[in-house]
């Protein structure tokens, strides 16, 4: 579904989590962790830990490669294979860098306590 470009990660989790993907306590897993998913190549029949990869795995791949392909260029075209949804909109976020350190500003919140 990903792959046909017509989804999001937040549309597709939400798809699946009605289809009843839940996390160990039933709750809806996070987008970050849906788009990890969508990165993972054991659905390729692959097999990495650590140091070890197996390319030829015993297990059936449940999608072909060229599948695999198309949705990690989406995800990349889609905001530079990152998840980038926060919980809350601060203006010019994501836009603005530091000159020195070439890194995003970041917002928050300081309450007077």
């Amino acid at each position: 579904m990903y792959s046909t470009g017509q989804y999001s990660v937040y549309e597709l989790n939400e798809i699946m989590y009605g289809k009843g993907l839940t996390t160990n306590r039933g709750k809806k897993i996070a987008p970050s962790v849906l788009s990890d998913l969508l990165k993972n190549r054991l659905y390729l029949g692959e097999i990495h830990w650590l140091d070890v990869h197996v390319t030829n795995g015993k297990h059936e791949p449940l999608i072909d490669e060229g599948t695999f392909n198309k949705v990690q260029s989406r995800l990349k075209e889609k905001g530079g294979n990152r998840c980038r949804r926060r919980k809350y909109f601060w203006l010019l976020n994501g836009y603005v860098f530091c000159p020195i350190h070439n890194r995003r500003y970041t917002a928050e919140f300081h309450l007077n306590k």
